[in-house]
């Protein structure tokens, strides 16, 4: 929870709102009421708001629990507080057990026991003189001493008066001092000033080989990434390499489709002009065959003076077959007809034969459905008036590469029976 100089909040993510723009925290203990500044906050990759404010907020307030709680703000002001907060403790680093003093000239020694943990860490420690609170010394070194359970403390005291003093010591941290320790002696005695000059040279090259250290331990750091980085770059160039090696693979193989599908693309062209040139021909023969089916009624069946058959044929063309309806009308005084069996056989699964009575018998009250050719279909129609205008239409509809029609009958009761012929020509087989 803790860091130097700040204190982190972590709020729920499912308390999250996308418009809030700012957070005010609360930190409560009894009658003391902490409200330390937000200097940032930031959301964290599992959608939590982490906190951020200064542990200076706590210098000189009482230590023990905390109950911190957050409001968020937005453009419409602030919300309410999160209930019911989360509680922590400070603790600040212990009073410092002074086990032994000794000095000489400039130069002080102080073995401390190690400080029980806290809540905070300690960042060092201060030497103070009793009467004198505005006054206090940090040491220029500290470490560890065999056994690990005692800390060494030095200090400079040349600037302190001479003679016999009363100190103490304190441990510090950012959320302010712990605990001051028993008053203790120290007599400083002047030296030589070139002594004293040695011993500052003596600190300098302390501080510059824990400095010459810390960057020695940086520039390994740097080199350890550095060949880190070496490795990983390697091993992504071999990705990308094996990467190009397939994508090379994979243009060869499209422009190998592509030259296949070129080629087939001619072949296409070709039959599309073989099957216009099927069509013209088609077109052709369905000319002649109208004329020769308008001959043949015209000059055989005609029911009534003056009336004859006429013959409507039409020619729809798709890309693969031919649609031909031709419609036939005539005068009659007769009350029933009836279509033939059969119109002759026809090829391939894709040719249909159908028969399409626009009007068949009732005139507008046709069915107009279409029936298939090998389908009887009788037609009484009791409502005629003799010399009525009728019509029946038949259509033909066949795979122009692949079908016959021998041709059928169709009969008028009382008036006209006549054979008609459909031939192949007409029915499109090129």
């Amino acid at each position: 929870m803790t860091r130097p100089a700040s204190l982190l909040l972590a709020l729920s993510a499912a308390l999250i709102l996308a418009e809030v723009t700012d957070y005010e925290v609360k930190a409560v203990q009894g009658a003391v009421t902490i409200t330390p500044p937000v200097d940032k906050w930031r959301r964290r990759e599992d959608g939590a708001v982490a906190l951020s404010f200064p542990a200076s907020a706590f210098v000189g307030k009482p230590a023990g629990d905390y109950v911190f709680t957050a409001t968020a703000i937005n453009a419409d002001g602030t919300g309410p507080e999160c209930s019911p907060g989360v509680t922590w403790e400070l603790v600040r680093p212990s009073t410092p057990q002074v086990l032994n003093v000794t000095w000489n000239c400039e130069r002080v020694l102080i073995q401390v026991a190690k400080l029980s943990s806290g809540t905070v860490p300690f960042t060092g420690f201060e030497l103070g003189i009793s009467g004198n609170a505005a006054w206090t010394l940090p040491p220029f070194s500290m470490g560890w001493a065999i056994p690990d359970q005692v800390l060494n403390l030095r200090f400079a005291i040349g600037a302190l008066p001479t003679g016999t003093s009363q100190y103490t010591l304190t441990a510090r941290s950012w959320f302010g001092n712990g605990g001051t320790s028993q008053l203790f002696n120290i007599t400083r005695t002047p030296c030589d000033w070139q002594l004293a000059n040695l011993r500052n040279q003596l600190a300098q090259t302390e501080k510059d080989l824990q400095t010459c250290t810390a960057s020695l331990a940086n520039k390994t750091s740097t080199i350890n990434t550095l060949q880190q980085d070496k490795t990983q770059l390697t091993a992504n160039l071999q990705t990308c390499n094996s990467n190009l090696a397939n994508k090379t693979s994979t243009i060869n193989t499209l422009q190998q489709d592509k030259t296949q599908l070129t080629a087939d693309l001619q072949t296409c062209n070709a039959n599309k002009a073989t099957l216009n040139t099927n069509l013209t021909t088609c077109d052709t023969n369905l000319t002649s065959t109208k004329t020769e089916l308008d001959t043949l009624f015209n000059s055989a069946c005609v029911p009534v003076d003056g009336q004859k058959y006429s013959l409507m044929t039409k020619v729809e063309s798709g890309p693969f077959l031919i649609d031909n309806p031709v419609t036939i009308f005539w005068k009659t005084n007769y009350t029933s007809y009836t279509m033939p069996a059969t119109m002759g056989p026809y090829k391939s699964a894709g040719s249909l034969a159908k028969l399409h009575p626009a009007r068949e018998c009732t005139g507008a009250r046709g069915s107009g459905s279409q029936k298939l050719f090998t389908t009887i279909e009788p037609c009484n129609d009791f409502g005629f008036t003799p010399g009525q205008m009728i019509q029946a239409q038949l259509r033909f509809t066949c795979d122009p590469s692949a079908c016959t029609m021998a041709g059928g009958n169709m009969t008028i009761p009382g008036t006209c029976v006549r054979e008609y012929a459909v031939k192949a020509a007409w029915a499109c087989k090129v």
